[in-house]
């Protein structure tokens, strides 16, 4: 016998905490959580939002999640996934097209041997980070350099009055002609 599926379909909004035992499918939107399912399955459809903290079987998203998900198999994110947040799972599968930025934790206990140093070891943090009721002096802001413009020749003027407009010539004192 299969095991039943709840829906939370496409115009429902749920706030708040979500537990069940049954397979869980997301058309709509899930904010605020945290959304627990023992033994199930979470699937965030590809128009669905959930924005919780997330404990499942698997989970298979197709939408847009933001939080933290731990399952006890696997998540897969599908093509149209969008992920903000952590994923702990075993085994953790991301498409091609699915974007993510989080930690992607499989839960690797294997000890890995030390990185070669290639630069002289760091001072300890102690050193570096000031002490209670103390504070960095300011950094003063960079100064970009720009490089001077060239300088064109400006005419030169001696006094104001070479810089004023002249006047218009007068017109000459011309008799009309007679007709």
């Amino acid at each position: 016998m299969a095991q039943a599926q709840t829906l939370i379909a496409e115009k429902t909004l749920v706030r708040g905490r979500i537990e069940g035992a049954e397979d869980l499918l997301v058309e709509g939107q899930v904010l605020g959580g945290p959304v627990s399912l023992s033994g199930s399955t979470l699937t965030i459809a590809e128009k669905a939002t959930v924005a919780a903290d997330v404990t499942a079987q698997v989970m298979l998203i197709d939408g847009i999640f933001v939080g933290k998900a731990v399952a006890e198999d696997a998540i897969e994110l599908r093509p149209t996934a969008r992920v903000l947040g952590d994923l702990h799972a075993p085994h953790i599968s991301i498409q091609d097209g699915a974007l993510i930025r989080g930690l992607v934790d499989t839960g690797l206990d294997v000890e890995l041997p030390a990185p070669a140093q290639t630069r002289p070891a760091a001072r300890p943090a102690s050193h570096t980070e000031p002490r209670r009721n103390e504070t960095r002096p300011a950094i003063p802001p960079r100064t970009l350099h720009t490089p001077a413009r060239p300088q064109t020749a400006a005419p030169k003027m001696t006094s104001f009055e070479s810089a004023a407009p002249s006047k218009p010539a007068e017109p000459a004192n011309e008799q009309p002609e007679p007709d």
